[in-house]
């Protein structure tokens, strides 16, 4: 078993706790830089009430709007010159995994300096360190990346046609606001999306670990079976509120310590995905997954195969690798994730070299190209 260090934010989390933000946020900060994404927080009416409320709490706020998704370094870059102009000590992200990882990377620029690029990994000792941000609140309006409750972010650099990580104590939220009424509005399509990143979040670590430890291991199939159950409720019944707060709940968990405390394993699936979504830019992280994730458990099935059969024990009662994944495929069928890279637009003579920046990129937490290469295939 390995040493494990539990870093989790204060959080708040149940239907309604948006209505203690202001309060929350008085206690952390003076002036914040409120960064959103481009217009449904606007549009819904809910920016209008979050800005009254900062403001009733005495909390001076500078609104930062148009965070796209697979967040730019430039536009990071820009938000932090902003939040240090306008003399912030507080950044508060309200949105989507892109307005949470643009946040983080806007308190770390603005109170260290540089441009966020500066501390993507590419290995250890190989950028600079994040060594210290403004304060963070972060507020997810979906149920996906968990960047609400961890100390990374993802980056994306247009020109150099690479997306990657930012790891660092600093990143970590000084408090995390998770209201599943803020996910109610969400198409089926969006749902199952968040769905498909938080089973990714814990299944990659799990299959990729080779040290069973219990607790962890029931934690990580409890989330998968939350996910796979509550998702296909909420998509019939996308205002259920019950299921909308189980999925924000396992969201939140999953890309935390506790599903892999005291074991390894990590995220080899996202780091090919990453890459992909370098490439093409208007493939959104979870879609990229979605159309990965069957290839590469296929690809993996014999290396996998005791840990798969143990997920399909615990979820479905029968210890069988290849009817779990089946069962998981069935779920993206029914959930409409269907289709194939070159169905968005991937070029089939790219592949080679996308799995070559697999390795180049990511070979220290695991990208190997051989496997690359050979999931991209499949997925094609």
């Amino acid at each position: 078993m390995r040493i494990t260090e539990i870093k989790f934010p204060r959080m708040i989390a149940g239907p309604g706790s948006i209505g203690r933000l202001g309060a929350e946020a008085s206690k952390i900060g003076r002036s914040a830089l409120l960064v959103t994404g481009k217009k449904w927080l606007r549009e819904s009416g809910l920016l209008e009430k979050i800005a009254s409320d900062l403001r009733d709490n005495d909390v001076n706020i500078h609104i930062f709007e148009g965070t796209e998704p697979n967040p730019k370094y430039d536009f990071i870059d820009r938000g932090g010159r902003e939040a240090r102009d306008k003399g912030c000590d507080l950044v508060i992200g309200v949105g989507g995994g892109s307005v949470m990882d643009a946040s983080k990377g806007i308190a770390l620029v603005a109170a260290q300096g540089g441009s966020i690029w500066d501390y993507v990994h590419y290995g250890p000792d190989t950028s600079k360190k994040p060594e210290r941000a403004l304060k963070i609140i972060l507020v997810p309006t979906t149920a996906a990346t968990s960047s609400e409750s961890n100390s990374s972010l993802v980056v994306s650099n247009p020109e150099k046609r690479q997306k990657m990580p930012v790891f660092g104590p600093p990143l970590l939220p000084t408090l995390s606001i998770v209201d599943p009424e803020l996910t109610l509005s969400l198409t089926p399509e969006l749902t199952a999306l968040g769905a498909v990143d938080t089973l990714c979040h814990v299944i990659e670590p799990y299959l990729t670990s080779r040290e069973p430890q219990f607790l962890s291991d029931r934690i990580a199939t409890s989330l998968i079976e939350t996910v796979l159950i509550y998702s296909t409720v909420a998509m019939k019944k996308p205002d259920d509120i019950y299921a909308r707060t189980q999925l924000s709940y396992a969201a939140s968990l999953a890309l935390s310590p506790f599903p892999r405390a005291m074991r390894k394993g990590g995220l080899r699936l996202h780091w090919i995905e990453h890459v992909l979504s370098g490439y093409y830019d208007s493939i959104p992280h979870a879609r990229g997954l979605s159309l990965l994730l069957i290839p590469w458990l296929r690809r993996n099935m014999e290396p996998f195969r005791r840990r798969l059969e143990n997920l399909s024990d615990a979820i479905f009662g029968r210890a069988d690798a290849e009817f779990f994944v089946e069962k998981l495929e069935e779920w993206l069928n029914s959930s409409g994730l269907t289709g194939r890279l070159r169905d968005f637009g991937v070029k089939e003579s790219e592949l080679e070299s996308m799995a070559s920046d697999v390795e180049r990129l990511y070979g220290w937490g695991g990208g190997d190209r051989t496997e690359a290469i050979e999931v991209l295939r499949k997925a094609y």
